[in-house]
């Protein structure tokens, strides 16, 4: 699913680029710890209803945009809602998925 999603290619996105410096808190060493990890779970876990708060809070103003008739701003806003907040609430459960797989082992 996260290949149809291309998932992988908005996390190379986010790791080669300016978007890199926002959380500095999800940054692992090279060779991390499983304490490591459960806190860097931890923390991916909070920018994650981070994310789904802002897709909400924004979902409800384009449905009022709708409403009241202004089509093109509501797309505008659903494009960038979904880039910004969507994406990365997803690729974030897409990498606790991993963690979860390591730290199983």
């Amino acid at each position: 699913m996260s290949k149809i999603l291309g998932l992988n290619s908005f996390g190379w996105i986010i790791k080669n680029s300016f978007f890199k410096v926002f959380n500095q808190n999800i940054k692992l060493k090279q060779r991390a710890s499983r304490e490591d990890l459960k806190q860097l779970r931890n923390e991916m876990v909070y920018a994650e209803i981070g994310h789904i708060i802002g897709f909400t809070f924004i979902i409800i103003i384009i449905l009022i945009k709708l409403w009241s008739a202004q089509y093109m701003s509501a797309l505008i806003m659903l494009v960038f809602n979904v880039i910004f907040n969507l994406y990365p609430a997803l690729l974030q459960q897409h990498n606790k998925k991993r963690i979860d797989t390591i730290l199983k082992q």
